[in-house]
């Protein structure tokens, strides 16, 4: 938003952040709860995944049989890929909840 010479800058200041509150205000509870719900989705996924991550080195690191360790990776690659998989899926559906809602508590 441009200045004229005969706006008093405070009355801009005051102007854009009601535009900016605005855009935020249609967000409402339901937008902040649904990405609260999101936080938590990610977050146990992360925890869940760190822990088989962690498994997977223990036992890749104590594995002394060239055929067996060879079978641990390529079962820890399927699974990670699964879950990354299965994962975003979840992730694209809560966010289509989100906006529908959102779209839906604006009008």
């Amino acid at each position: 938003m441009a200045q004229t010479d005969s706006q008093d800058p405070f009355e801009v200041l005051q102007k854009a952040q009601a535009e900016g509150l605005g855009i935020l205000a249609w967000l409402g509870g339901t937008m902040l709860n649904n990405m609260a719900r999101f936080g938590t989705e990610f977050t146990h996924f992360a925890a869940d995944r760190l822990q088989k991550d962690l498994e997977a080195q223990q036992a890749l690191m104590a594995c002394r049989d060239p055929q067996e360790l060879a079978r641990l990776q390529a079962g820890f690659l399927e699974a990670a890929m699964t879950d990354y998989a299965g994962e975003t899926g979840k992730v694209l559906q809560m966010g289509d909840l989100m906006l529908r809602s959102a779209l839906r508590d604006m009008g």
